[in-house]
């Protein structure tokens, strides 16, 4: 494997670019959310009083915290199997 240089800042087209990809990210999470939390308590019917709501995202966190390393080894393995560009298995040609 490649050592990083953690010395080497970025520059602004760089910068740009991850917060733009962040802005983005969040824009599309957060009006995810906004619609599930309006989906469960006007269309469903789970009371919000009762911290139902909030209690079934805390519940997804956890199984996405227990769920990631799992998931991200999987796809490690793939990455390992097929190449980094998947060349190897004809994907990209």
């Amino acid at each position: 494997m490649e050592q990083i240089n953690s010395s080497v800042r970025l520059g602004w087209r760089e910068r740009i670019g991850f917060g733009a990809g962040d802005f983005a990210h969040n824009l599309v999470f957060h009006s995810t959310l906004t619609y599930l939390t309006y989906f469960y308590t006007d269309v469903a019917g789970i009371s919000a009083l009762f911290a139902l709501v909030p209690a079934l995202f805390g519940l997804v966190s956890v199984l996405l915290i227990l769920f990631y390393p799992i998931t991200t080894e999987y796809y490690q393995k793939i990455l390992r199997e097929i190449g980094a560009r998947g060349e190897e298995a004809g994907f990209g040609k």
